[in-house]
């Protein structure tokens, strides 16, 4: 591996951070929002809160924040586990996959301002 490549992330990845946070602002959501999102999009089925927060590498009590909003947004449903009623299993609305596909684009659009790409869809 290239040793520049280390030296090069480490000057992008706030610039990343900070074109992708102004990005979801615009939507009224935090990187960890999109980042709940995007997850659940990519599963077929609800996950159990717990189970998003290990994948997510998230502190229960931010995860928990996090979902409340989106949950009043209705862009997800918290339902108790049949198995467990203390747990809960966390799934996307219809207006939440919404978003969620939305969110793809202003991804690749914060990706292609950071490195002036014209198309990123080639």
């Amino acid at each position: 591996m290239d040793d520049d490549f280390g030296l090069w992330m480490l000057h992008a990845a706030p610039l990343w951070r900070q074109n992708l946070s102004r990005a979801l602002s615009r939507q009224g959501l935090c990187e960890l929002d999109a980042r709940i999102l995007q997850t659940l999009t990519s599963k077929s089925d609800p996950l159990l809160q717990k189970t998003l927060g290990a994948v997510l590498r998230s502190e229960p009590s931010t995860l928990a924040r996090s979902l409340q909003r989106l949950e009043h947004r209705g862009f997800l449903t918290r339902t108790p586990d049949k198995a467990d009623r203390r747990a809960f299993t966390v799934g996307l609305t219809a207006q939440g996959t919404e978003i969620a596909i939305t969110l793809q684009g202003i991804l690749r659009d914060a990706f292609a301002e950071l490195f002036c790409t014209d198309d990123l869809t080639d």
